[in-house]
């Protein structure tokens, strides 16, 4: 699941425009000079072909187009060094140093889309990246959460969608989209006990049920384990965990928790034929997972995870909980996010809230 690059940005929009500044202003270049941080990570999700329409597809914002995608990969490749994810984790041992302007790439998920059109554009330019599986996604058993209620949204015939206390309009697509967005904020906050009830309930309201098997959009074919064999042994593509079924582990019960990481480790292993050694928590938020969850993952075997807080990979991070940017949503708002003005930005407004905090006091 998507979560805004500029979240951590004071006032949304007068964030957004201070950042947009410093990257047209040319502060990047001075910005980018004196990086605040040794690494930058990159989030993205799936990639879907700009030409096409698909009219299933609710959450565009998760799927970036694949010219966007090679233009991205083009100005990294150019005034940046894109560096593995292994790359990050031994510099945060201590066991190597990472190069000036280094940049990561991941996704999240397991989209068929990461190999007919990122692979490509990344083995043409030499990039190292990691994708973070859901393995029950690949195994084809059941469909992720977040897929499920975005067909349901985009199949009903209904128009208006009245379940617990939402009362939602259905009339057009940015109606549907405004609604995903909402009910996702809602349900995956909840258990997943609760979760899948919730879905139950929504598919039944709307009269929609989507199982494996049904015809999917492009954008949200699940990549095959085949897929995943090519890319691992092409050098560029290292593979990493991002549970079994995708709950929030932080709304798992501990038993669950568990049985997710250990599940998801040992399909990879069977698959793959390696132990994964990087994982990506879902979500990735605050209260997603935790010191238990942290000591799972060690447990299961994994060196380093990935959240979704925004900001640089800087030393002192804890390598179960490295920092990640969500996926840049303009050339400009790409610059401002690895030349460091973002990062500039987050650590200008923490010192602000630290002072007025400290003057409160």
């Amino acid at each position: 699941m998507s979560t805004s690059s500029l979240s951590f940005l004071p006032g949304g929009n007068l964030g957004t425009a201070a950042a947009l500044f410093s990257a047209r202003s040319g502060l990047s270049l001075l910005s980018r000079r004196w990086r605040p941080a040794p690494a930058c990570v990159l989030t993205f999700h799936g990639m879907r072909d700009g030409s096409v329409d698909q009219p299933d597809l609710l959450d565009v914002d998760q799927h970036v187009a694949v010219g966007f995608f090679e233009q991205i990969c083009e100005h990294l490749a150019k005034h940046y060094r894109v560096v593995s994810t292994q790359d990050v984790v031994k510099a945060q041992h201590g066991e190597a140093a990472l190069p000036k302007r280094a940049v990561a790439i991941t996704f999240d998920d397991g989209y068929a889309s990461n190999y007919h059109l990122a692979f490509p554009v990344l083995k043409r330019l030499g990039l190292p990246a990691t994708i973070f599986l859901t393995t029950v996604y690949l195994d084809g058993v059941v469909l992720p959460w977040f897929v499920r209620l975005e067909l349901a949204l985009a199949r009903t015939q209904q128009k208006r969608l009245a379940w617990a206390s939402f009362e939602l309009p259905l009339d057009s697509r940015e109606q549907r989209r405004a609604t995903y967005g909402k009910l996702c904020a809602h349900v995956k906050k909840q258990s997943q006990a609760a979760m899948a009830q919730s879905l139950e309930e929504i598919e039944r309201t709307l009269g929609v049920q989507v199982r494996p098997g049904d015809p999917l959009p492009a954008a949200l074919q699940p990549m095959t384990w085949d897929m995943a064999r090519e890319m691992q042994a092409s050098g560029v593509i290292e593979l990493g965990g991002h549970t079994h079924t995708h709950p929030v582990l932080g709304r798992c019960e501990a038993a669950v928790e568990a049985q997710e990481i250990q599940t998801c480790t040992a399909r990879m292993k069977a698959e793959l034929g390696l132990q994964p050694r990087v994982f990506a928590y879902p979500n990735g938020m605050e209260g997603d997972f935790d010191a238990d969850t942290q000591r799972l993952l060690a447990e299961a075997g994994f060196e380093a995870a990935f959240t979704m807080h925004a900001g640089f990979v800087h030393p002192h991070h804890e390598v179960m909980a490295l920092p990640r940017y969500g996926s840049p949503e303009s050339p400009l708002l790409l610059e401002a996010m690895v030349s460091g003005c973002m990062e500039r930005l987050r650590q200008a407004r923490l010192g602000w809230r630290g002072l007025v905090k400290g003057g409160a006091a």
